[in-house]
């Protein structure tokens, strides 16, 4: 059971790190897993398929390269899976460059836009997502050896403008003080407004938007990175000012208010948007200095973490549920149209997790609960 657990947990990693397929898992081959009485073939659609049962088995082998790294006997290669890891990273890296403008490959993607995919048709997801940007700038700081400093400035350059642009939400920062637009989870990768139907507000991505550069802020200063007078912001503290502060201001303001779940079907309160968004604000708060803790948006700030971490404990909001050994991803909708059981919640307990952090949040991976 050890053994299968360090499987499970490495390709959890896998499939979660980067998310939004940042890292895209080439060369697996994944071979019957058994959920309950249904059996997964070698698509990557069935990955995630199941009949109702929470129960997985290896039946058969993981297969990376060719090599078996873990069979249902317990043998198990640590050193082939390491050595696919290290090769995988590599590529992973480069085609994650490759989705970022400018790019040579992708010649229409303005600077500093990260597109969801390449696919323009069947499907179409040749936008930019707050989220999926989010994520995939996270990762590259995290995990790429000096990242390139001007892509994750252009990136802080794509992000100012976007807050300041009117969308289907509303109004820009700059126009008003009503930071609703900043819920708009879609753009053209010309930096314009998307004005289709959507599953609007999306409310994590101001959330993810505010961890992924906080991350570059540390970056920065740990790499004595001159800024210069290219972008709007000359200092690390122009980048918090005048990005990262609105998009926590969003949070305070609207993080109790329904919008849509990460994956844009359901409307209402999201287990994955709650902990991304105490997470921002808890990593946020590190940031204040002395003098400036006192301040009344720093207070704010502090009552926002005591509302959400209530909220989310809290068994009469739903992600808690005692008819339920797991946690309910929209409480809503469970005992409906489903049963609450989503990989959201892995999904959100990874992402916030901070191995270097002395903060305890509810639901990360080290939570004994």
């Amino acid at each position: 059971m050890a053994r299968q657990k360090m499987f499970y947990n490495k390709l959890l990693g896998m499939l979660s790190v980067g998310f939004g397929f940042a890292w895209a898992l080439e060369n697996i081959t994944i071979y019957e897993f058994d959920f309950g009485k249904g059996i997964l073939d070698q698509s990557y659609g069935g990955v995630f398929s199941n009949n109702g049962s929470s129960q997985v088995q290896l039946r058969d082998a993981v297969l990376m390269n060719g090599t078996v790294v873990y069979d249902s006997n317990g043998a198990w290669d640590s050193s082939a899976l390491e050595e696919w890891l290290q090769g995988q990273k590599k590529v992973s890296i480069e085609k994650i460059f490759e989705n970022i403008g400018p790019s040579a490959v992708y010649p229409s993607i303005s600077p500093g836009v990260v597109i969801a995919s390449p696919s323009q048709t069947h499907p179409d997801y040749f936008y930019q997502w707050i989220r999926d940007s989010a994520l995939t700038i996270n990762s590259i700081v995290s995990h790429s050896a000096g990242p390139a400093i001007e892509t994750l400035l252009q990136y802080l350059n794509v992000s100012f403008h976007l807050q300041r642009s009117n969308n289907t939400l509303g109004a820009g920062i700059g126009y008003t003080n009503d930071t609703v637009a900043l819920g708009d989870p879609k753009w053209n990768v010309d930096n314009t407004a998307f004005t289709e139907d959507w599953g609007r507000p999306q409310n994590d991505g101001p959330a993810l938007r505010s961890i992924a550069i906080l991350k570059i802020i540390d970056y920065i200063k740990q790499s004595g990175t001159d800024l210069g007078a290219k972008y709007p912001f000359q200092s690390t503290a122009d980048i918090f000012d005048d990005i990262v502060r609105w998009d926590l201001r969003f949070i305070i303001d609207h993080w109790n208010s329904s919008g849509f779940d990460l994956w844009e079907e359901v409307n209402g309160m999201h287990f994955f948007t709650l902990l991304v968004q105490l997470s921002a604000v808890d990593k946020s708060l590190s940031y204040f200095n002395a003098s400036e803790r006192s301040s009344p948006f720093v207070e704010e700030l502090r009552q926002t973490r005591r509302d959400i971490s209530k909220f989310l404990v809290d068994p009469a909001n739903g992600f808690i549920n005692g008819k339920y050994n797991y946690i309910v991803g929209t409480p809503m909708i469970a005992d409906t149209l489903r049963s609450g059981l989503d990989i959201s919640t892995l999904l959100a307990a990874n992402t916030v997790h901070d191995a270097p952090s002395a903060s305890h949040l509810p639901f990360d991976i080290n939570d004994p609960a």
